[in-house]
């Protein structure tokens, strides 16, 4: 299985240290983080043979095409990867009634801004199997 994770996320700088902490105590930095930050720079073709995992911003407020939104829709209708690997990422209390405004599967799962690493280790064991120790 494919260890690379994909991170659709304008502010980057504000999680990057939840990742590589998550990424060291769990998965001794074997887990490859790409981070995207724009939707325009997604490549959605190649999304299923390279990623195990995508986090979706919802707001992605900065110099992009669509919100996080527009990239589910994108990502979701066409086919370009399982949604139950799709992490939709946000601070907003309200994103259920997004998810349906938009058109988008209300079971997505979604992982409430600001976390910490301790909930983004959770979140991605439930999705690659941690590194067992010795």
């Amino acid at each position: 299985m494919s260890k690379k994770i994909l991170v659709i996320e304008d502010e980057m700088q504000s999680l990057k240290s939840a990742f590589e902490i998550a990424n060291f105590r769990k998965y001794g930095n074997e887990l490859v983080i790409k981070n995207v930050p724009r939707s325009q720079d997604v490549q959605l073709e190649s999304l299923k043979e390279e990623y195990a995992l995508i986090f979706v911003d919802i707001t992605l407020a900065n110099n992009t095409e669509k919100n996080g939104y527009g990239v589910l829709q994108d990502i979701i209708n066409g086919n370009y990867f399982p949604k139950n690997k799709l992490i939709v990422m946000t601070g907003n209390s309200q994103i259920a009634e997004g998810l349906k405004q938009n058109g988008l599967p209300k079971n997505l799962e979604i992982l409430m801004k600001p976390f910490t690493f301790i909930q983004l280790e959770h979140t991605l064991a439930k999705h690659i199997r941690p590194m067992t120790r010795n």
